[in-house]
């Protein structure tokens, strides 16, 4: 049972919440298991806030695109932007700190997720999640 389904939303921290409910309902419908439905859940998550307050720089009303994938094997998310360019390569992960918040979106995404790419262009990125299904 293949499963494909595109979600539009604005930059606006508020509309996360719809997006992650659509991706969910369509893991959970699939029959990916409770931890990976959370994985999906928090993944996308941070993925759409990184979007919105560091590409977009907090700019409200821009668009952002989302593809979902499923196929027997894996769920795909692919999440476009019109930001500038972001360069994944520049950013190491640093070790956790209990008296720092924030700051650790891209290492909870490439945990929770089994692969991640982040591609950019000129105009604007991609963000590409894999979660399988039996890993």
């Amino acid at each position: 049972m293949a499963v494909s389904d595109t979600f539009l939303l604005t930059s606006e921290l508020a509309r996360i919440a719809d997006a992650r409910h659509w991706a969910t309902g369509h893991a959970s419908g699939a029959g990916f298991s409770e931890d990976a439905v959370w994985a999906v859940d928090l993944a996308l998550g941070e993925a759409l806030a990184n979007v919105i307050r560091h590409a977009y720089g907090g700019r409200e009303g821009e668009e952002i695109r989302i593809a979902l994938t499923i196929d027997a094997e894996r769920l795909v998310l692919e999440i476009r932007d019109s930001a500038a360019p972001f360069a994944r390569e520049l950013f190491r992960a640093e070790p956790l700190d209990p008296l720092r918040t924030g700051g650790y979106g891209l290492q909870l995404i490439d945990e929770l997720m089994d692969n991640v790419v982040y591609t950019s262009a000129d105009c604007g990125g991609l963000i590409r999640m894999v979660k399988l299904r039996n890993a």
